[in-house]
């Protein structure tokens, strides 16, 4: 068998919290490694 495509996988999740709170979890490494990464250096920042 031929495979004639690049394998693709999908994922989506619904969050129901508020865009703020939803931001904070993610640049806020205090509450990113509890679910996420095992541990951070400090926030995410742009730049």
């Amino acid at each position: 068998m031929e495979i004639r495509e690049t394998p693709t996988a999908e994922a989506g999740m619904l969050i129901r919290r508020p865009v703020a709170e939803v931001f904070e979890a993610i640049v806020d490494p205090a509450i990113t490694t509890k679910f996420w990464f095992t541990h951070g250096s400090g926030r995410l920042d742009s730049g």
